[in-house]
């Protein structure tokens, strides 16, 4: 009788014989199920290589979100004269404490937030350091070419009379 393979956890039945079960029977289910095993490591590597390639992915999208985010608020603050440092501080806070209500080290989650704002401060003042010093450079100019303007206006023109 030939065993039933048609389930791949079907209990395996062997024909007896003399002295136990036929070997050629035994050799070839376990060969089968060699087989079945190899095919599903084959798939299990293909599809982790492919969570991998995925997750990469993921993380390169990521960062490119944040570069653009990161891009924008710059914009936006070159053009308002505002960063957001504080709605974005507030948001960070707020969010702490949402997750403080169900961390197991509530103060380590405000820990992280209070660096991750102190973080974000001091970048915004680089920022508002860097715009003061461009303003400073665009008055020095703006006042170099008032002088230069006083200077023409005081010489008489040759066709002056």
């Amino acid at each position: 009788m030939e065993p039933d393979r048609s389930a791949p956890t079907a209990v395996p039945f062997f024909a007896t014989s003399w002295r136990g079960y036929r070997r050629r029977e035994v050799d070839r289910y376990l060969a089968e199920q060699g087989s079945a095993i190899a095919a599903r490591d084959r798939q299990v590597t293909d599809r982790n290589r492919e969570i991998d390639r995925l997750r990469h992915q993921v993380a390169a999208l990521n960062e490119r979100i944040m570069e653009l985010h990161a891009k924008a608020a710059e914009q936006w603050a070159d053009e308002s004269g505002r960063d957001g440092t504080a709605a974005r501080v507030e948001r960070l806070l707020e969010t702490a404490a949402e997750e403080a209500a169900h961390a197991s080290d509530p103060a380590a989650v405000f820990r992280r937030a209070i660096a991750e704002g102190e973080a974000l401060v001091a970048q915004s003042r680089r920022r508002v350091a860097l715009r003061a010093e461009r303003t400073r450079e665009a008055d020095r100019e703006t006042e170099d070419a008032a002088a230069l303007l006083a200077r023409a206006r005081a010489t008489r023109l040759p066709d002056d009379s």
